[in-house]
């Protein structure tokens, strides 16, 4: 009996010696996982900037600087506002996703990138507001895409590999909040692409996948930006963005390991 209680007992241990390596090995792909989420609630109202008041590294470009609002934001109590007053003048801001940025930490090979935005409209004919989102390398703008109000309609442009592509009846409704969410892929060298309409109870309008970069050998520079460039050529372009999510995607060799120590983890509670 005593032979079988300590084989018992050294099989516990063993089981939550492994249980308490996959703990340690899922904190340490908790720590290596880059994440960024802006939803401004943070942040003080007024101009972009950067000094240790806002908790993420954003440079000014061009143009007039985006404000932090309160007034109509998409989620929560506040949004980024692009506010054109100036005629053809690049509004233009970006997002420091460098290593060396405070908070933040290299993005992997595939890299999740999600906002919430709301294209706006100039109300002047031949004016072409539009609002452009794409990610930056050393090497060059990687991927795009653009919500364009013209006279003809409302185009919604995107990269695929050197082409840019438009699209149009299908289009944008100016107003409406559109979730945009994209995977870039740089082992690839290809991006997906989903655009949902939020105020049309969630309907997606595009679901692309294996869109190609706007340059071959962009897949072997790391993703340093994120680009946001407002423009209309006379008026006023009122476009908002909020709840910028910024993530790895796992390794499937990290989902494993998570899985392994999930199931440890029910064994050791059932041990006990």
């Amino acid at each position: 009996m005593s032979s079988q209680i300590a084989l018992r007992k050294g099989h516990t241990s063993r089981l939550l010696s492994c249980s308490a390596a996959a703990i340690a090995a899922m904190g340490l792909f908790a720590a290596s996982a880059s994440a960024v989420v802006i939803d401004f609630e943070n942040y003080p109202t007024g101009a972009v900037g950067t000094g240790p008041s806002w908790p993420q590294d954003w440079s000014y470009i061009s143009g007039n600087m985006p404000q932090v609002v309160t007034t109509g934001p998409l989620a929560g109590s506040k949004s980024l506002e692009f506010l054109d007053s100036t005629a053809g003048v690049f509004n233009r801001v970006l997002l420091d996703l460098r290593p060396t940025a405070k908070d933040y930490t290299p993005l992997g090979s595939d890299v999740n990138m999600s906002m919430m935005v709301q294209p706006g409209d100039s109300n002047v004919p031949t004016t072409f507001p539009n609002i452009t989102i794409r990610t930056l390398t050393d090497a060059g703008v990687a991927n795009s895409i653009n919500f364009a109000h013209g006279n003809d309609g409302n185009y919604f442009n995107y990269y695929n590999g050197a082409t840019y592509v438009s699209n149009n009846p299908t289009g944008f409704t100016v107003g409406n909040v559109y979730q945009v969410d994209m995977v870039l892929h740089k082992t690839t060298e290809t991006w997906d692409l989903k655009v949902t309409d939020v105020t049309a109870g969630n309907t997606v309008v595009y679901n692309l996948q294996g869109l190609g970069y706007s340059s071959t050998g962009f897949g072997s520079e790391n993703i340093n930006f994120l680009d946001l460039v407002s423009y209309v050529s006379t008026g006023t372009d009122d476009t908002r963005i909020d709840n910028i999510n910024i993530s790895n995607v796992p390794e499937p060799a990290s989902l494993s390991l998570l899985g392994i120590g999930g199931l440890l983890l029910s064994a050791r509670k059932r041990l006990r």
